[in-house]
């Protein structure tokens, strides 16, 4: 589990070195590294550490990982006019 002093290090980190993003870095399921960039007062700033990214993660968009997207082939396709909604000039 994460404490407040080990948030107190990642401040004292950012803080020392100026850093002006922070590069999240992962490996999706089939071990593609994958990263995401964050202004750093999104890691230290807030009021209750319980309610951080240090206890429920941070949420990110992940549309634009290919591996995070659905295949084409079940994309929502148009529905097809059925036989029975098609007008016949026999009647």
């Amino acid at each position: 589990m994460t404490t407040a002093t080990d948030v107190q290090k990642v401040a004292d980190l950012i803080k020392k070195n100026d850093m002006q993003i922070v590069d999240l870095k992962f490996t999706d399921l089939p071990g593609l590294w994958q990263h995401f960039s964050i202004p750093p007062k999104d890691m230290v700033d807030f009021e209750d550490l319980q309610g951080s990214i240090w206890v429920d993660g941070i949420g990110f968009d992940g549309s634009s990982i290919r591996t995070l997207r659905p295949p084409a082939s079940i994309q929502p396709a148009p529905f097809p006019r059925s036989r029975s909604s098609a007008t016949s000039s026999t009647l």
